[in-house]
């Protein structure tokens, strides 16, 4: 629909863009939310700059193993060309990987700062979904991760997707999934409102 715009004669990704509001959003909420746990949110803040690197790196390692089918056929020529690889690393996350990316990094910060792991996943459970949901904004935005054809009143149709065919209507499933995630979150943000066990 809109993967990218000017401003100040920048291009912009909207995936990008929406990833970043979905991750100041969720933290800002976790920081908020910290002291039900008695966490500082300035831990919960460091500990999520731990779990955005590991969001990164689990994100990636696990976009490149979908695409070994294509890379292992071309594996010489990546090797001659190394420059050929660029285009790998340059674009494509995997949100699984990124969430087992990000509970490493969490881990990492609570074993080394002697924090309570669950109380700090407690804390950061429903800031997860709500970051997924501006992710799969960026989705739609950018046309990945399109839905099946689809006819009557419920689907979209893309006309300037790189990724999505265009003029063809599909199932908006990243607005479907979207919804669902904010619906998700909201929910568990009511449900942590009473005191419970930590996990």
């Amino acid at each position: 629909m809109l993967p990218t715009f000017q401003i100040f004669h920048r291009t912009i990704a909207m995936y990008g863009l929406m990833i970043i509001i979905g991750i100041a959003t969720g933290v800002s909420i976790a920081s908020f939310r910290s002291g039900r746990r008695n966490i500082p949110g300035e831990d919960v803040f460091f500990a999520s700059c731990y779990a955005g690197i590991g969001l990164i790196i689990g994100a990636k390692l696990l976009y490149l193993i979908t695409m070994l089918p294509e890379i292992l056929p071309n594996y010489k020529k990546l090797l001659s060309n190394p420059r050929l690889f660029l285009p790998l690393l340059a674009s494509g996350f995997v949100f699984y990987g990124g969430l087992l990316g990000a509970i490493g990094g969490y881990y990492l910060y609570c074993r080394r700062y002697h924090i309570n792991f669950l109380n700090m996943l407690d804390i950061i459970a429903p800031s997860i979904p709500i970051i997924h949901g501006f992710g799969r904004l960026g989705c739609f935005f950018a046309g990945c991760c399109y839905g099946v054809p689809a006819h009557g009143l419920f689907h979209i149709i893309f006309h300037n997707s790189p990724v999505a065919p265009n003029g063809i209507p599909l199932f908006p499933i990243q607005l479907v999934e979207s919804g669902l995630n904010f619906a998700a979150g909201v929910g568990l943000l009511l449900y942590a409102r009473c005191p419970r066990r930590p996990g």
